[in-house]
């Protein structure tokens, strides 16, 4: 009865919703946002496939231009570092315990002669990009959300510095490879997309984990994707919209198209430590974790327990122990 009221509450909310929408995008995906408003459940193949044919007529200028360019990666200098980016933008002192443990891990898991990190905020980003004004007004405004700035600042530094990209969530087990590191172009990626189906990337990349050298025009295509949506929208059509700038390119690029295919699946159990992460430790179960991922997605969102309620100490109790040790 509970879930059928607030279905009915959300159904009354979404009808007035629906003549905003359809004004700001069209009537088409104006239904297909109220309808996932109404049943987030239901953010099926239809549903993304609506946003994809959306996204393509939309963007379809700035693909005839990144047609015509090629991809010219440019190398680092010998005596330039690396940049490992991260992002926590009210800075170091504000973040979550597992975000510094995150970010604890970061420094240490990078060779310091070649590898740099960076933690950008909102005090110091305008020393590496500049960001269009009509965005800096949008977020001021509460237009666009932290995370959603952050997706701005991100491909403007990876397009401009190249390095790494690691959401302040990213927890690291053990040394980035240095192949990772000096890549053309690394996403995280998954072999099996029939487990992904429900995503509009097909965990063919990740958006909190990217490498690349500067001048990587996916960075570039992505970032004037988001200086373009930002410039004609006030509307966040979906959650992880640039997934559907990536997939535009992807599907009307044939160079961005075979540097996504070429990467080999990699770091395929991302979310294994998170799916246990308040269960007693075990050092074998851990082990076995990170054994073939690196990289491993955490979250300051959820319900951390130092111990279990046996009294035991958890997963997240013995990462928090391993940082304070160190």
């Amino acid at each position: 009865m509970m879930r059928f009221l607030k279905i009915m509450m959300r159904f009354f909310k979404a009808i007035p919703m629906w003549f905003e929408l359809k004004n700001e995008f069209n009537a088409k995906v104006a239904l297909w946002m109220c309808y996932v408003y109404i049943l987030p459940s239901q953010k099926n193949n239809r549903y993304m496939a609506v946003l994809r044919e959306y996204f393509k007529q939309d963007l379809s200028e700035l693909v005839c231009k990144y047609k015509e360019k090629k991809n010219s990666f440019s190398d680092y200098r010998r005596d330039e570092k690396i940049p490992l980016w991260t992002c926590w933008l009210t800075g170091y002192e504000s973040m979550p315990e597992v975000v510094k443990i995150c970010f604890h891990r970061m420094t240490k898991s990078v060779p310091k002669d070649k590898v740099k990190v960076i933690l950008v905020t909102l005090d110091n980003y305008s020393q590496y990009i500049e960001i269009p004004h009509y965005i800096l007004e949008k977020y001021t405004k509460g237009v666009i959300s932290p995370a959603h700035f952050s997706d701005v600042i991100r491909f403007c530094l990876l397009s401009k510095y190249g390095g790494i990209w690691l959401d302040s969530t990213v927890y690291v087990s053990e040394m980035i490879p240095i192949n990772y590191i000096e890549a053309d172009y690394y996403t995280q990626k998954v072999s099996d997309i029939s487990l992904y189906l429900n995503e509009p990337s097909r965990a063919q990349w990740c958006g909190f984990i990217w490498a690349g050298k500067k001048n990587n025009l996916l960075f570039s295509f992505v970032r004037d994707g988001l200086f373009y949506y930002w410039k004609k929208y006030n509307t966040v059509i979906d959650y992880i919209f640039f997934d559907y700038i990536i997939i535009t390119a992807y599907n009307g690029i044939p160079w961005i198209k075979n540097m996504i295919d070429s990467l080999q699946p990699n770091n395929e159990n991302i979310w294994d430590l998170w799916n246990v992460i308040n269960e007693k430790y075990d050092e074998e179960v851990y082990q076995k974790i990170c054994k073939n991922n690196i990289f491993h997605k955490l979250s300051y969102k959820g319900d951390l327990q130092i111990q279990t309620v046996d009294g035991f100490q958890s997963m997240y109790g013995h990462l928090l122990m391993e940082d304070e040790s160190r």
